[in-house]
């Protein structure tokens, strides 16, 4: 059976009445406990079970199995399920004792990100026109200025403190020469590299791949018609790369997926892309809704490129998945939405997201709103980033600064504020941030009570 207890790393400690789990070597805090949370912990001493420890739990405290288990959930990367005794150097009385977590402090819940979300590059030759990441015109990622030893510093310690994954979003990431090394060293600190990318791919940047121990790469393509890919991004060739980056892929040892970006002008190609995927031994074939931009780029308005009767895909997707039954047809669902049930919006709840230069943003769709900045990467820990209390007003802004707004008065607004908001909506839909950013019943906001 498992015997948790704090790995030898970290330590807990009590100041001010409060009590936190910190690194023991650079005493930075990466979460709060409350006094039964603390009393728990005290538990974790690597003697009892688990079992055991919530049969404690449950006499001390209702549910207290429960409030055990969360705090496993949360602390995992934390804990060490070796044989090691380490005794918290508090007694029960006095753990109980701990005040709640000062939320001003803006200690996130998880010690560190489980995703790491990189937009190595805002430049791209590309023209996509539905686009959200508003690309600058080029084939050099001149912006791209964080270091790659900086990168596998920040890679060394999101892995301490749990993470799982990286993406690799921007523009082109293939515009950053250095990419085969950086997913590399992402793997070799035990975090899964993830990259979409509409880049040609050499037979010598598929070996370099190979070796750098990158097992798949997703490779993005809307339609397999000369006309309509010169329609949408600018190349009637496109398909032909496709092909050529697939072959020197498998000829290196590559796995690839396919993902497509479903607009109303790629809505009745489904088929054929699927007939490509198959054809050529995709893994996965991934269909992507659109979502509108904030400014799609040609003479298309998201109006145009909108799909209005998304049954008809649902529809699709079933003959699709019938008639390719050896090939794995999804609709996209987001990283987030398997890790964690229930956000609206991950960044700065279970991801961390930030820009080529190494700087914390909020939002990857309002990247150019520099005020949504957070701490720089390359000049503090991702432990601080994480936790910097600036940026957790970034991420929930305070309640009075939605008068004027639906939420301003409703109920759940902390409820929201819990489960993320997706400013990109709010800005959409209102041309402000602290705005109503999800599609709230009528009845809901009627039945709430007025937040005093």
């Amino acid at each position: 059976m498992q015997k948790y207890s704090l790995d030898k790393v970290w330590e807990y400690r009590i100041e001010r009445g409060l009590g936190y789990v910190c690194s023991r070597v650079t005493k930075q805090a990466v979460c709060a406990l409350s006094g039964t949370e603390s009393v728990a912990l005290k538990l974790m001493n690597g003697t009892r079970t688990h079992s055991e420890n919530r049969e404690i739990m449950n006499r001390i405290v209702e549910k207290g199995d429960k409030i055990l288990d969360f705090l496993v959930f949360r602390l995992k990367p934390l804990l060490s399920l070796k044989s090691q005794l380490r005794e918290i150097p508090y007694n029960l009385e006095t753990l109980a004792r701990v005040k709640p977590p000062n939320l001003s402090e803006g200690l996130r819940t998880f010690p560190g990100p489980k995703i790491l979300h990189w937009w190595s590059t805002s430049y791209c030759y590309r023209r996509c026109v539905y686009c959200f990441a508003q690309p600058i015109r080029g084939r050099k990622a001149r912006d791209s200025l964080i270091e790659n030893s900086c990168l596998k510093k920040i890679f060394n310690e999101a892995s301490t403190l749990g993470c799982e994954y990286l993406l690799i979003g921007g523009a082109e990431p293939l515009l950053r020469r250095d990419l085969p090394k950086i997913m590399g060293d992402s793997i070799k600190s035990g975090i899964n590299p993830l990259l979409t990318t509409k880049g040609p791919i050499s037979e010598e940047l598929a070996l370099q791949f190979a070796e750098a121990g990158v097992r798949h790469i997703s490779l993005s393509i809307d339609s397999v018609d000369r006309k309509i890919n010169k329609t949408l991004i600018g190349s009637g060739r496109y398909a032909t790369q496709v092909k050529k980056s697939v072959v020197n892929l498998q000829k290196a040892g590559v796995a690839f997926s396919i993902q497509t970006v479903l607009t109303s002008f790629t809505l009745s190609g489904m088929d054929k892309v699927a007939a490509f995927a198959a054809k050529f031994g995709a893994k996965v074939l991934q269909f992507v809704s659109f979502v509108p931009v904030v400014s799609p780029m040609g003479k298309y308005t998201n109006e145009d490129m909108e799909i209005k009767r998304e049954a008809e895909v649902e529809r699709k997707l079933e003959q699709l998945s019938n008639k390719f039954s050896y090939l794995r047809i999804e609709k996209f669902r987001g990283l987030d939405k398997d890790l964690n049930k229930g956000y609206t919006c991950d960044i700065g709840k279970t991801k961390l997201f930030f820009l080529p230069n190494g700087i914390v943003h909020r939002c990857y769709k309002l990247i150019h709103m520099d005020h949504l900045r957070g701490e720089d990467l390359r000049k503090v820990s991702l432990a601080r980033a994480w936790h910097d209390p600036k940026f957790a007003n970034i991420i929930s802004p305070p309640h009075n600064n939605y008068k004027g707004s639906e939420c301003h008065a409703c109920g759940k607004f902390l409820l929201c504020h819990e489960k993320g908001r997706c400013l990109y909506k709010a800005w959409d839909r209102y041309g402000r941030l602290e705005a109503k950013d999800r599609d709230c019943k009528k009845s809901e906001i009627e039945n709430c009570e007025t937040i005093t």
